[in-house]
């Protein structure tokens, strides 16, 4: 997925970026191990504006509710400055045995990572909420 950073707020090796994609605006974790930072200093690994490829997965997911199928499948974020989310979406993929791959639209999937093990069908629409964090992947053209 592509995106362009809006705000970065730095803590340590943590990042709270705001990213601008196609059709959303997320506010999601990063952690930087290369980068250590106080508040308030300026990334140098990391520029408002600058676009970036990127992956998304929710994590520390502690329960989750079945949606009826054909739900309108969203990412919700109400607290300000936070990654806190609520995902609806179906599941497309069983990734491992506490993990599986939302698809929220044609251009957004979701890892999941749930806290214990799980048992879902692909096809099952599930309401989720946790922690989102992106993860940067390699540019390319």
């Amino acid at each position: 997925m592509q995106g362009c950073i809006k705000e970065i707020a730095v803590d340590g090796y943590e990042r709270l970026l705001t990213l601008q994609s196609k059709n959303e605006t997320l506010r999601c974790t990063y952690i930087d191990p290369h980068e250590y930072l106080e508040p308030g200093e300026t990334s140098k690994l990391l520029t408002v504006d600058e676009t970036i490829y990127f992956s998304l997965a929710l994590n520390f997911v502690t329960a989750y509710e079945l949606a009826e199928p054909g739900i309108q499948r969203r990412i919700t974020q109400d607290l300000h400055d936070s990654p806190h989310a609520i995902v609806i979406g179906e599941i497309v993929e069983k990734l491992n045995y506490d993990s599986y791959l939302l698809s929220i639209n044609d251009d957004l999937r979701i890892a999941v990572e749930f806290e214990e093990n799980v048992e879902l069908k692909v096809a099952d629409y599930i309401c989720v909420a946790g922690e989102l964090t992106v993860e940067r992947e390699p540019n390319f053209r």
